[in-house]
């Protein structure tokens, strides 16, 4: 049986925030440090890996009508990550503070990005009925 991966703490106490009590608790991030990577990285990032590779139709998604937008998030988290000495950048590729080595590719971005870090990343969009989910990884 496969061992949990766990956090040995909590990086942002978000209950000490009184903007957070009421749900559904979000708020906008600055985009200075707005990925993060922590202790539990590389066993997060295997299992994302592997969940990517087995199981794709259930942690992927993308209408067609939302490739631009996950192309301007691609873009927002490939620019985060040159400022993060942890990612080396070779050539077309981009080797993960673990070592893992991913390769860009802009067609499949939110795939792309899901294999570069941590974070689960949801377009919504407006439309007539308000916000809808339109990618997801």
């Amino acid at each position: 049986m496969n061992q949990p991966i766990l956090h040995s703490n909590l990086p942002d106490p978000v209950w000490l925030d009184p903007r957070r009590w009421k749900l559904p608790g979000i708020q906008p991030l600055p985009l200075e440090g707005w990925l993060i990577r922590d202790e539990v990285f590389a066993g997060q990032m295997a299992l994302r890996n592997a969940l990517i590779k087995s199981r794709q139709e259930e942690v992927h998604a993308l209408l067609p009508s939302a490739h631009a937008a996950a192309v301007e998030c691609y873009d927002l988290v490939l620019e985060a990550l040159r400022n993060d000495e942890g990612y080396a950048w070779r050539g077309n590729t981009i080797a993960r503070p673990d070592g893992v080595a991913v390769p860009l590719n802009r067609s499949q971005p939110l795939l792309t990005i899901g294999q570069l870090t941590q974070s689960d990343f949801c377009l919504l969009e407006s439309g007539s009925d308000g916000h809808v989910l339109t990618g997801a990884i």
